[in-house]
């Protein structure tokens, strides 16, 4: 019976954002409600795999980071973001396959259900935090970087001992093979 209820709720959840999305595309039109699903998807991915990555390597050699990940956001994406590389990306992915398992339907079936090509994107689409927050985004930025830091930073710390240790066992060891 809880199979069954989970698979119905599935269901019933993608149905809603398949309409969410039919309102969507009736508002702004369903080519760029594709291009902004497509852009999320991909620029997620980005952050997750590469700019995350580095915000915490810098735990390795810093007690705090010298990158604030949130007021660098913006230019990470700018700086480091490769649409070509998305768009491989994406045809790769594998939760773009359909999978039933997913609290949100894949962006190809978003897509598909729109009847648009999602990787048809435009090139200078302006970020929607720059374009609605304007003024406010230094500001906002600055305060989000401040609850990560309020939340993560012990962590941080604690990984920075933890590498300095390593490296000061690892120096004891050379230093004694070298003898």
């Amino acid at each position: 019976a809880n199979r069954r209820y989970l698979t119905d709720s599935l269901r019933l959840s993608h149905e809603d954002e398949f309409e969410a999305d039919a309102w969507a595309a009736k508002t702004i039109g369903a080519e760029p409600l594709a291009g902004a699903l497509f852009s999320i998807v991909t620029k997620e991915r980005f952050l997750q795999e590469d700019f995350w990555r580095k915000v915490h390597a810098q735990a390795d050699h810093t007690q705090q980071p010298t990158m604030l990940p949130f007021q660098q956001m913006a230019s990470a994406l700018r700086a480091g973001y490769d649409a070509a590389e998305a768009l491989a990306a994406y045809d790769e992915q594998p939760s773009d396959s359909g999978d039933e398992s997913l609290t949100h339907p894949s962006i190809g079936a978003r897509c598909a259900k729109l009847a648009v090509d999602p990787r048809r994107q435009r090139k200078d689409a302006a970020m929607a935090a720059e374009l609605y927050l304007q003024t406010a985004l230094p500001r906002l930025a600055h305060e989000l970087d401040l609850e990560w830091w309020a939340e993560h930073g012990s962590e941080w710390r604690a990984r920075h001992r933890e590498v300095q240790r390593a490296r000061r066992r690892i120096a004891r060891l050379e230093e004694t093979y070298r003898q």
